[in-house]
């Protein structure tokens, strides 16, 4: 008998010419493909790094997403500070009203932002070399470990601060890291330079 391009006997070795061939050659190439994207596949699994630590990744999220939000709420409320300021001119009392409770509506949002991504435990060191401890709650609630004193995070204009009843206070912000800058006596705060500036790291 012949195969069905009756040139190779079926008995005979069938090279990819023939039908049946070209059949098995094709299928001997899916294989070989189906492996080969499986290896590679594997290649891949061990060589990209995943997130082993669920809440780090979330934090990393909320951080950036901070981020992003800041310059476009600053822009939009340096707006509304104009628009108050020229309602104000021409007398309408209730339009810069208004514009006062969007203002801190904004106020409270951005307070809220900077509570989220920080909330947990935080190391903070100072230039001077002075170290201290901070557990941050989701309710914006701060705890001085060292001293057992007790905060709450507090919306000044732009500035996020944390008084803690001992006529100091504290400036948070993030510069790629989370400063924090000492104020001492408090009147300092907006008049002169911080007395100490730290850098706070997350505690494991």
């Amino acid at each position: 008998m012949y195969s069905f391009d009756d040139q190779n006997p079926v008995g005979g070795s069938e090279t990819c010419s023939s039908v049946r061939g070209r059949m098995l050659c094709a299928c001997a190439g899916m294989v070989g493909v189906v492996v080969f994207a499986a290896a590679v596949r594997r290649g891949e699994a061990q060589s990209k790094p995943g997130p082993t630590d669920l809440a780090t990744e979330r934090q990393k999220y909320d951080e950036e997403i901070a981020g992003a939000l800041q310059p476009v709420q600053k822009r939009y409320v340096t707006r509304l500070k104009a628009l108050q300021k020229l309602l104000a001119k021409k007398g309408d009392k209730v339009g810069a009203a208004a514009v006062e409770a969007e203002l801190e509506k904004m106020g409270a949002a951005i307070a809220q932002q900077m509570r989220y991504p920080i909330e947990g435990k935080w190391n903070v060191k100072y230039q001077s070399g002075a170290a201290r401890t901070y557990v941050i709650h989701a309710d914006g609630g701060v705890e001085f470990v060292e001293e057992q004193q007790t905060g709450k995070f507090a919306k000044n204009g732009d500035d996020v601060l944390v008084d803690f009843g001992d006529n100091k206070v504290e400036r948070f912000h993030w510069s790629t890291v989370l400063v924090v800058e000492h104020y001492n006596p408090k009147s300092d705060y907006g008049t002169a330079p911080p007395k100490l500036t730290g850098f706070a790291e997350k505690a494991q």
